[in-house]
């Protein structure tokens, strides 16, 4: 495994050849506040937005990328034409393959600069998808925070189905509140796996009673998330936004993707033994929702020769007190 430290600016990420990963993003606190704002004993301190420093971070997929298929993949089998492809099942409680097969796998390096870093590699698996996909993953920094873009080309002979994301674990703090707008939350089943309904208004949590947006309190317990959320819409750039509020910087991290990505995975990590006490957000830009390949909702297909690119990235804004 191999780590590459990135630097521009008040900006700075750790990112693992080990499944491509973004392993830690932060950013000065002095950068982004006046210093009358910001609480004393926060001034001149790094704020960290991503991070995957607990003992079993790498079992939670922290920062890694997922491909070609994201989260559950039913029974760890799905049918094309006339064959069956069979993957390594590693969720054992739902009897899924989980997140693709590259989170394990380590990347090689096809360029490098203080600032960014591009990692690659082929996804070829007999077994479990007997498809030929170049994957390129670039972690790029700049003044205004991180782009996080994918390169999928497929080196094949046949037109190739496949999903991608990410799995970052943003770091949280009392009175943290998500906000997000979603048309539809999906609903699933005792293993985790899409119905292809949506799920009842009354049982979506942080939704309000008409309108699609969504208002998790990420410290409460009974707003505790693990849902997929769709249906997002995009400003006049052709993205989808959410908000992670930061109250003791008076700051808000700000996820944004493509349209390309149209799924939103939440999960909340609401376990002290495993995080090392904290509370951590995972927030997964998605291609597809669980169970694709068998399903084929949203799956992204791809001629021979033919390249796929997309991206998502995270900021910081400020925010008043009222924001919060």
């Amino acid at each position: 495994t191999t780590l590459w430290v990135l630097r521009c600016g008040d900006w700075h990420a750790t990112v693992s050849s080990h499944g491509a990963a973004l392993l830690d993003l932060r950013v000065s606190a002095s950068a982004h506040s006046d210093g009358e704002q910001t609480p004393a004993n926060t001034r001149d301190r790094d704020i960290t937005i991503v991070t995957s420093e607990w003992p079993s971070a790498v079992d939670w997929f922290a920062g890694s990328t997922l491909a070609p298929w994201v989260n559950r993949l039913a029974d760890g089998s799905w049918r094309h034409g006339e064959r069956t492809f069979t993957a390594h099942i590693n969720d054992t409680s739902n009897q899924c393959a989980n997140h693709g097969l590259v989170f394990a796998k380590n990347f090689e390096v096809a360029e490098h600069s203080e600032r960014s870093v591009t990692l690659t590699t082929s996804i070829h698996d007999v077994s479990a998808y007997d498809f030929a996909l170049n994957v390129a993953v670039t972690y790029a920094l700049s003044n205004a925070g991180l782009r996080v873009t994918y390169d999928v080309t497929n080196q094949g002979a046949d037109a190739a189905p496949f999903a991608i994301g990410s799995h970052p674990y943003l770091v949280t703090e009392p009175g943290s509140i998500f906000e997000f707008d979603a048309a539809t939350e999906l609903a699933v089943d005792n293993r985790m796996l899409p119905t292809g309904q949506a799920a009842p208004r009354e049982q979506q949590v942080g939704a309000g009673e008409t309108s699609a947006h969504r208002s998790i309190q990420v410290l409460n317990e009974e707003h505790y998330t693990d849902a997929c959320f769709t249906g997002l819409p995009l400003n006049e750039a052709d993205q989808a936004i959410a908000r992670l509020t930061r109250p003791s910087h008076n700051a808000a991290v700000r996820l944004w993707q493509d349209a390309e990505f149209t799924h939103l995975q939440v999960f909340t990590l609401m376990h002290p033994e495993i995080a090392g006490g904290q509370t951590l957000l995972a927030l997964e830009p998605q291609t597809a929702p669980a169970n694709a390949l068998n399903t084929g909702d949203s799956l992204i297909w791809l001629e021979p020769q033919q390249t796929w690119q997309a991206s998502w990235g995270l900021t910081l804004e400020e925010t008043s007190i009222h924001d919060q």
